[in-house]
């Protein structure tokens, strides 16, 4: 009797834990698919979004070097009313443009905030699946660290090129100021307030915004700006000093602006390119993460680890629509490195072009859905070339690259 009460005993301990065992596969499958069915919302969603972000700050990127270009550098000439209010107009672009570059920070930290929080669920999976997830939350999230260092890396150099701007458009003040003083003494005083933005350079305060900065990450540009500086803020002490009546003092200046006009010689090319290294070489970390992630999740598409029982399965991905991003990225890449223009008429021909720089993509080119990337913008007069990408539901998002 006493046995028979132990068997029956036992087996209720065995049918418990074997009912616990089985609560607990449900559980972790539920874990498993509400970790993942997360992890295609987000990267639907989050990519979707970050994309439209990126197409309209390139857009005002766009318009803002268009004009700095025609201002600066433009062989036709303006009259002086329409560059002022070109002028006007490129601080007003500069400042949406820095703005676009702000919110797309600020959506950048909030969804790596999101990804960081699935970090425990992730951890907890095994398997295929896990290590499949666990690839693809780690890379995105040191996805985000690259984007927002190069981000916030881009508002500095966002802050040299706009000081740079307000240097040459005093030295535009500068150079009417002489035209309308055509070297008549008694002129200087009487139109003196026309160059009252040039105070401040002479100021010892006077420092630009995010000075440091600058000087950490642009050297060469923190150099150019301080010849500005110093060349500008002298160039009113000797005139102030003249129309003062101090002409001594004028005189002594007058020797030193001279030495500083000299040293205005300022190599464009150096100060546009510089950091082009290290820009490259951040690309390239985005490029390999990004495709590292896209692998995962075509390795947990193609191998069916989306289908779970009663129908539950976990889709939604738009790895492709990333992708093409990637390919027109990697593009932008190739003609900075290899000095020449894509020419690549069909998708076919670009992943082969792009096959001759790092990092490769190889594994992920035959997986490529092509009809999602249209190119347009080969013509010799279009100065941008355009990747359309299109995602599942038809909409487009095109990506303009400068040639």
């Amino acid at each position: 009797m006493k046995d028979s009460h132990k068997s029956i005993g036992l087996r209720k301990v065995v049918l418990f834990i074997l009912f616990g065992l089985i609560v607990l596969g449900v559980c972790y499958k539920c874990l498993e698919w509400r970790t993942f069915k997360t992890l295609a919302f987000y990267q639907q969603t989050f990519d979707k979004k970050e994309l439209e972000t990126i197409i309209e700050s390139n857009k005002n990127g766009k318009e803002t070097l268009d004009l700095f270009v025609k201002i600066f550098f433009s062989e036709t000439e303006i009259k002086e009313e329409e560059q002022l209010d070109n002028f006007n107009k490129l601080d007003g672009k500069f400042a949406i443009y820095m703005d676009n570059t702000k919110h797309y920070l600020g959506i950048l930290k909030s969804n790596r905030d999101s990804y960081e929080k699935l970090r425990k669920q992730v951890k907890l999976m095994g398997g295929k699946r896990g290590e499949l997830g666990r690839k693809i939350l780690n890379n995105q999230i040191d996805y985000y660290g690259q984007e927002i260092e190069a981000g916030e890396e881009g508002l500095v150099s966002d802050e040299l090129l706009k000081s740079l701007m307000v240097a040459l458009k005093d030295m535009y003040t500068l150079l009417n100021y002489e035209d309308n003083v055509g070297g008549v003494n008694e002129k200087y005083s009487t139109y003196f307030s026309d160059i009252a933005s040039l105070e401040k350079y002479s100021e010892k305060s006077f420092q630009y915004k995010n000075e440091d900065k600058i000087k950490k990450l642009h050297p060469y540009g923190y150099e150019v700006l301080d010849k500005y500086k110093r060349y500008l803020g002298t160039y009113y002490e000797v005139v102030k000093d003249f129309v003062g009546g101090d002409e001594e003092s004028a005189t002594y200046k007058y020797a030193k602006l001279q030495e500083e006009a000299n040293d205005l010689n300022i190599d464009y090319d150096r100060f546009f390119s510089e950091r082009e290294e290290e820009n490259n070489e951040r690309k390239k970390k985005i490029i390999e993460l990004v495709r590292d992630k896209i692998i995962a999740i075509k390795d947990y598409k193609e191998k069916g680890l989306g289908v779970y029982p009663l129908g539950k399965s976990v889709s939604g991905w738009v790895d492709d629509l990333s992708l093409c991003q990637i390919y027109a990225y990697k593009a932008e890449l190739y003609m900075g490195m290899a000095n020449e223009e894509v020419k690549s008429e069909t998708v076919k021909e670009l992943l082969e072009l792009l096959k001759s720089i790092n990092p490769r993509t190889d594994e992920l080119d035959s997986r490529f859905n092509k009809d999602v990337l249209t190119i347009k913008g080969l013509e010799e007069e279009e100065d941008y070339l355009v990747f359309e990408c299109k995602d599942s539901g038809g909409e487009v998002y095109p990506f303009e690259v400068l040639k």
